[in-house]
């Protein structure tokens, strides 16, 4: 019934997930080693080059999780305080929450 529904909130979901991933990416080709900002920012870019028509960020998410550079980009921005690491913690939270709740629900999630 809801698979691939308009309105079923994947849109959303996937914009959630990648529009902070890829600025913690350009975050770390600033910060960390060029050749891991680099990194984190062709893979971030790559999976948007190859459009599937239906839904045009399907997988993207999932591509973005396994990034190493993306995290130690996000630890060194809480640990300069830039960013709350209690707000950092809550967020993950809250959307592993949101996750498990439509997995548990049969909804088709990335």
């Amino acid at each position: 019934d809801h698979i691939g529904s308009r309105f079923s909130g994947y849109y959303q979901l996937d914009w959630l997930v990648s529009i902070p991933c890829f600025l913690v990416a350009i975050y770390a080709f600033v910060r960390l080693r060029p050749a891991f900002g680099f990194y984190a920012v062709a893979s971030c870019v790559v999976p948007l080059c190859f459009i599937f028509p239906g839904r045009p960020l399907l997988s993207v998410p999932r591509f973005l999780a396994v990034l190493f550079p993306i995290h130690m980009a996000l630890a060194d921005l809480t640990e300069r305080r830039w960013l709350p690491h209690n707000l950092v913690v809550a967020a993950s939270a809250a959307l592993l929450g949101v996750m498990t709740v439509l997995f548990v629900n049969w909804y088709y999630v990335f």
